[in-house]
C-alpha cells in the first residue's frame, strides 16, 4: 500500500458515499442503548479542499501531513486530537504505531465521532483507550505491537461507542474491556488476542465487561484465549449490572463464548456459541458461569458442537441467585469422557452452583446427555424442555445427584414424547416469564425463532409450533 495516496483515496470514498446508520435490530429481552447504535456519522465537507473548523483529518504516516489545526485530504494534520469537544469529526486514515488515548469531551446534542473508512481501515498498531462522554468509534483496527503487553481496546466513560471495528492483540496478550456506564460494542471483528493454543491459563477474552448498562450486540468473537465475552469477576456484583449481550457469534476461543462471574442482571440472548473445546482452562462449554451472580438470563441461545451447551460451575460464598436458562436450542455437543454415574459430567445443560435455577422451554438434542445437576445445585426448577436423541445410549435426560433440590422434573418431554400442546403453562412458584417482565418491563414470551407463546397450549422445548394437537394435559405437581 502506498501510504502517500491513503489519503486522497479514503477521502474520494467519503465523499462520493452518503452517510451511513447502522440499524438497531431487535433482540429479544434486550431494551435498544439510547446512544451508539444509530447515530449516523456525519456528513464531510464538500469539497474539502480547505480547512473546516471542526472537521478533522488526520494521516500521520501520509505524505506532507503536518502541525495544522485540522487538516484536509490533500494535507492531512499529522496528530490526532487528544480532548476533543462537542461536535468534532476526526476522519482517521494511515497506520500509527502509537496508541490513541482520547478523552471526548461531548454531548448528547453533540456528539464526538472518530471515523474511519470501511473499505480501507486505518490501523493502530498499540494499546488504546477512549474515555469521556458521547462518543463514537466507528471504523477502526486496533492491534497490539509484537510484544506489547497490553488490553488493546479500553472503553470507559459514558455514552461511548465503538462499532464496525477490528480489535486483535498478540500471542501474549490483548482484548478488550468495558467500564463506566452506557458503552456500546457493536459490530466488531474481535479475534485472536493471546495464544489460543497456550498451554498456560492466559485469559486474554475478547472482551472483559465491568461498568453497567454495557451492550455488546451483533460482534464476532474467535481464537480469543480466554471467553468471547466474560462478565464480572469475584466482588464485582454491585459495580457490574445490566450487562445485554446480544445476536454474537463466538467459535474457537480457548474458553467458552460468553461467561458471566459475579454481575447482576445479565442478559445472553440469541447468541451462537460453536466449537469450544475442553482446555486447561475450561470444560469447554459454549457458555455459562460461576460464582455468585443474581438474575443471569440465557434466552434463545444456540450452543452447538461444543464439549458442552450451557454450564454452571461452582460457588463463591453462594450469594448466587435465580439464573434462568429459557428457550435455549442446544444440540450437537459432545463429551467424549462423560460418566453415566457421575452428576459432575459436563452435559447439555450442568449446574453444581449453589444458585436457584430455573430451566425452561429448551430444546437439548442429540448431545451426550441432557442435564445434569450435581448435589451443590441450589433448587431447580426444570420443565417443559425437550431432550431427545442423546449419544450415549445409557445417559439419563435429567440427572439430579440430590432429587430434593428439584422443585419437580416430570414435565419434560423425552425421544418419542408429544411435545405440541404438552406443556404447562409457567407454574406460579418460578415463573421466568413474569418474573423477567417485572424487572425490566420487556416480555420475553416467545420461543427460539421469535414466535408469541403460547399459540392455544404451551409446547415443550424451544419451537413453538403453530399446529395443535388437541392436547391439553394435567399440569405438574410440585415436590418438596
Amino acid at each position: 500500500m502506498k501510504l502517500t495516496n491513503v489519503g486522497l483515496l479514503i477521502a474520494g470514498l467519503f465523499l462520493t458515499a452518503p452517510a451511513l446508520a447502522d440499524t438497531w435490530v431487535p433482540v429479544l429481552g434486550i431494551p435498544e442503548p439510547s446512544f451508539g447504535v444509530t447515530e449516523e456519522n456525519p456528513s464531510l465537507p464538500s469539497p474539502w479542499d480547505q480547512e473546516v473548523s471542526g472537521f478533522y483529518y488526520v494521516c500521520s504516516s501520509c505524505s506532507g501531513s503536518s502541525n495544522r489545526s485540522f487538516g484536509t485530504p490533500q494535507q492531512p494534520r499529522n496528530s490526532v486530537p487528544s480532548n476533543p469537544s462537542s461536535g468534532a469529526v476526526i476522519v482517521l486514515a494511515g497506520v500509527y504505531s502509537s496508541g490513541l488515548d482520547m478523552n471526548f469531551n461531548c454531548s448528547a446534542g453533540s456528539p464526538c465521532f472518530l471515523i474511519g473508512d470501511p473499505d480501507n481501515r486505518p490501523l493502530v498498531r498499540h494499546s488504546s483507550t477512549f474515555n469521556g462522554s458521547y462518543y463514537i468509534v466507528d471504523n477502526v483496527e486496533v492491534t497490539l505491537a509484537s510484544g506489547e503487553y497490553s488490553m488493546t481496546v479500553g472503553l470507559q466513560g459514558s455514552y461511548g461507542a465503538f462499532r464496525n471495528g477490528v480489535i486483535t492483540g498478540s500471542t501474549s496478550s490483548g482484548g478488550t474491556y468495558t467500564g463506566g456506564n452506557n458503552i456500546v460494542l457493536f459490530q466488531n471483528e474481535i479475534r485472536d488476542n493471546g495464544d489460543v493454543n497456550a498451554s498456560n491459563d492466559q485469559d486474554r477474552h475478547g472482551v472483559k465487561v465491568g461498568g453497567n448498562n454495557i451492550w455488546i450486540i451483533g460482534n464476532e468473537f474467535t481464537r480469543n484465549s480466554g471467553d468471547g465475552v466474560q462478565v464480572g469477576d469475584i466482588g464485582t456484583r454491585s459495580s457490574t449490572h445490566h450487562i445485554y449481550i446480544g445476536r454474537n457469534t463466538a467459535h474457537e476461543n480457548k474458553q467458552t463464548g460468553f461467561w458471566v462471574k459475579e454481575a447482576e442482571h445479565v442478559i445472553i440472548s440469541q447468541n451462537l456459541s460453536y466449537n469450544h473445546s475442553p482446555s486447561g482452562s475450561s470444560d469447554g462449554e459454549g457458555m455459562g458461569g460461576q460464582y455468585d451472580g443474581r438474575f443471569i438470563w440465557f434466552l434463545f441461545n444456540e450452543s452447538r458442537d461444543n464439549r458442552g451447551g450451557i454450564g454452571f460451575k461452582s460457588s463463591n460464598n453462594g450469594g448466587g441467585s435465580n439464573f434462568h436458562v429459557v428457550g435455549n436450542y442446544i444440540h450437537d455437543n459432545l463429551n467424549s469422557s462423560y460418566s453415566t454415574g457421575d452428576a459432575w459430567s459436563t452435559s447439555a445443560i450442568s449446574s453444581w452452583n449453589g444458585a436457584d435455577i430455573t430451566i425452561v422451554n429448551n430444546t437439548l438434542t442429540g448431545n451426550t446427555a441432557g442435564i445434569n445437576l450435581n448435589g451443590n445445585t441450589g433448587t431447580a426448577y426444570v420443565y417443559n424442555n425437550s431432550i431427545k436423541n442423546m449419544q450415549l445410549g445409557n445417559a439419563r435426560e435429567i440427572f439430579a445427584a440430590d432429587d430434593r433440590d428439584v422443585a419437580f422434573d416430570d414435565y419434560n418431554a423425552f425421544d418419542g414424547d408429544a411435545v405440541i400442546d404438552a406443556g404447562t403453562a409457567p407454574l406460579a412458584a418460578r415463573n421466568p416469564y413474569a418474573i423477567f417482565e417485572s424487572n425490566y418491563g420487556i416480555s420475553i414470551q416467545f420461543d427460539y425463532d421469535g414466535k408469541s407463546r403460547p399459540i392455544g397450549q404451551w409446547d415443550i422445548g424451544a419451537f413453538e409450533s403453530d399446529s395443535s394437537s388437541g392436547v391439553r394435559p394435567n399440569p405438574p405437581v410440585l415436590t418438596n
